[in-house]
């Protein structure tokens, strides 16, 4: 109703000397973990973006004085939290056009992507390509950069058949 512009998401860390670190240590706040987070951050941003609203940060910026064990207690923190939630877009992307093909025959799979999206789209420390590469064990899957590909799109391919889909439509066809 507000018709915001832009936005900005923080998740509820505990930071030093505050009522909430009282409220930790008395067992009255109990923060989520960051996988919960990241999930509930994921739905958010695609609420946001897909109504037209920019987010323009997510998670809290990282600086010398805010540091996991030194001002921050307890939360999900993490230094690039925006990231593990794009990245979980990606691969719920990626698992929505997988689920659109109807073939049997997933022998061989190629991601291509804008190089922007790269980290976006693998994953921090590779974790969704490992998550594909575990759930599709008999399955080739090569990734391909091709910068004719707008930046926020996607193709997969599976031998003849080739789907693109970009963030935008993603957040079209999504029930959050």
């Amino acid at each position: 109703e507000l018709e915001p512009h832009i936005a900005r998401i923080y998740p509820a860390l505990v930071i030093k000397d505050t009522y909430m670190e009282q409220m930790f240590k008395s067992g009255m706040y109990m923060p989520l973990e960051l996988d919960e987070a990241v999930n509930i951050c994921k739905k958010m941003l695609i609420h946001l973006e897909g109504n037209g609203i920019k987010v323009i940060r997510i998670g809290l910026q990282p600086t010398d004085e805010m540091q996991f064990g030194k001002n921050i207690i307890a939360g999900p923190y993490h230094p690039a939290f925006r990231q593990l939630v794009e990245s979980e877009i990606y691969k719920d992307m990626i698992e929505y056009l997988l689920d659109s093909i109807k073939t049997k025959n997933k022998r061989n799979i190629t991601i291509s992507f804008n190089s922007k999206d790269y980290s976006n789209v693998i994953g921090q420390k590779k974790s969704n390509i490992k998550y594909f590469r575990n759930k599709y064990l008999d399955v080739e899957i090569i990734l391909n950069i091709n910068n004719s590909l707008e930046p926020c799109c996607i193709s997969l391919s599976i031998g003849e058949i080739e789907l693109i889909l970009s963030k935008k439509d993603y957040y079209r066809n999504t029930i959050v």
